[in-house]
Formats: structure tokens, sequence, C-alpha cells
């Protein structure tokens, strides 16, 4: 929630100035003026050149988002996600995101909610398993690349394959096939990200040079 200007009765302001969210350390900081400054503060940010007010409190959230919800909209950090992902429900404001929440409200239903549970569960447990088998053998873990393969294996098996107990093909599966092409521009990018973990942290940028060769 940002705002141009602080007006009357405005909660306090850190002592800092940061972007909430451009910045590695940016939860740790938020951590730390909660604990200074109380449920609600807010933060200049310099490179928006706007005030960002945060809450904490659930009745605070709850304010926002449900009882006074038509007051706010998604703010800055929305703006530059629609560039990527048009006017869909995640992005979009007012009537357009309100028949587009109407669409969609089926798949909120209790039953489907439960259905989608028992997904994540099961999804969670292959990858304790997969986690603590690795763990046995010492090799290390990249997360962010199993998030990602976790987040993709949710949704394929609570949408496209529904009722399929098929392996849902991996990040690092795709990866490791992908690892046989080379370009001039992809090779050293594609080197430097596996350099935390045995495994490649993400594909490479899908290359367009005649150059390239693929085995």
């Amino acid at each position: 929630m940002t705002a141009s200007t602080p007006t009357l009765g405005a909660p306090p302001e850190a002592g800092i100035q940061f972007d909430i969210g451009s910045t590695d350390d940016s939860l740790e900081r938020m951590t730390e003026l909660f604990a200074q400054l109380g449920d609600t503060y807010r933060v200049y940010a310099p490179g928006r050149k706007s005030y960002t007010y945060v809450i904490n409190h659930p009745d605070d959230v709850k304010r926002v988002l449900v009882g006074n919800h038509r007051n706010y909209t998604k703010g800055v950090g929305l703006d530059r996600v629609k560039i990527l992902l048009g006017n869909g429900i995640m992005t979009s404001e007012g009537e357009l995101w309100r028949r587009q929440r109407a669409m969609l409200q089926p798949l909120f239903h209790r039953r489907v909610i439960t259905q989608f549970a028992q997904v994540i569960a099961a999804a969670n447990d292959r990858f304790i398993e997969r986690w603590e088998a690795q763990a046995r053998r010492g090799e290390l873990v990249n997360v962010t690349d199993d998030m990602s393969e976790l987040t993709l294996d949710v949704v394929l098996r609570s949408t496209a394959w529904p009722s399929s107990s098929a392996a849902i093909p991996s990040r690092s599966s795709l990866g490791s096939r992908r690892a046989t092409c080379s370009s001039p521009t992809s090779s050293a990018r594609w080197r430097g990200s596996s350099v935390s973990s045995s495994r490649v942290a993400a594909p490479p940028p899908r290359s367009t040079s005649t150059t390239s060769r693929c085995s």
C-alpha cells in the first residue's frame, strides 16, 4: 500500500529508507521495524518516491483485503507484473477483477480446495522423501530450484493431469537435456548458474543465434 505523501494521523515512520521487496534483506528489516514501531508503520521508498505503509495485525489485514478493499489498489509492484501477465485476475482491478473472480468462484468451493490440499500434501511428501535421500547421501539441495519444481508439480496435477499418477517431468531433467545445447551467449550463464548446486539451478535463456548447437 503506497501513498505519495503522509496524511494526518499517519503511523510512525521508519528511520531508514528502502524499497520494500527490492533488497535481499527486506524481510529482516521489516521484522525489525515491527518490533520497533508496532503493527503499522510507513517507510519512504526512494526508488518509488513515495511512502509504503506496512501492516501486520490480522484485523488490519482483514480491513484492507476484505472490509474496505475498495479503498485500495494493488500497487506499483503489480503494475510491473502486469507487463508480463496482462490484465489477469492477479493484476486486474475494479469491475474487471469482479467479473474474473466470479468466473473462478467454482474453483474456490470447499470440496475443490480439499482436493487441492491433498495434491499439495502428496507433493510435499514426495519432495521430503527426496530431500531426505539426498541428505543421507550428503548431496546439496538447491531449494530455489526444487520449490519451483514443486509448484509446477502441484499446478499440473491440479489442472492438466488431475487424475494422473505419472511422474511430472522435473525442471532438473529438462535442464540436463538443455545442457547439451550451447551458444556463445548462453554457455557462460549456464555455467555460472550452477555454482550453488550440483545441479543446474535454472535453464539457460533460449538462444536465437544461428550458431547454436544441440546434440
